[in-house]
């Protein structure tokens, strides 16, 4: 039997030129990879730990107590009571002596506690009323002269 004839291809832009046709390569699948850590969904299944010991690195430090500066004052300076008085505090060298001294009642003393603070109460049974006298207050070392009054 005779061949069938075949007539040429026709372009889109209808020209007579001549076609060829081309096959496209054969496919072929490639090789499996091993995908890396990052890729790899395993990685997800599995938790590691890694514990790193802490140090401590803190400075050993000395502390010393501050020195506590002798200092007095006096709660009133003056009194009209019956006897007349004044309470006088501080603060020194914990455990000094303080001595408290006028020319109008008995020497007083007392003791700074641990943390260096000191009181005492002071009457001035025989002090003239309306004269001002001086209160000396002192630690051994330190002196502070306050003024105290007898009002009535």
């Amino acid at each position: 039997m005779p061949e069938p004839s075949v007539d040429p291809p026709v372009l889109d832009d209808a020209t007579a030129e001549s076609s060829t046709t081309t096959e496209a390569p054969a496919t072929t699948e490639a090789p499996p990879t091993t995908l890396g850590p990052l890729e790899d969904p395993s990685h997800l299944a599995e938790t590691t730990t890694t514990t790193i010991p802490t140090t401590s690195t803190t400075p050993t430090t000395t502390t010393t107590a501050p020195a506590v500066s002798f200092f007095a004052s006096a709660l009133y300076g003056s009194c009209a009571e019956d006897p007349p008085f004044d309470e006088y505090s501080g603060t020194a060298a914990p455990g000094a002596t303080i001595t408290i001294t006028s020319p109008w009642s008995a020497t007083a003393t007392t003791t700074a506690d641990g943390a260096g603070n000191w009181y005492r109460r002071v009457e001035f049974p025989t002090s003239p009323v309306g004269v001002t006298f001086q209160m000396t207050v002192t630690d051994g070392t330190d002196t502070a002269m306050l003024n105290f009054v007898r009002t009535a």
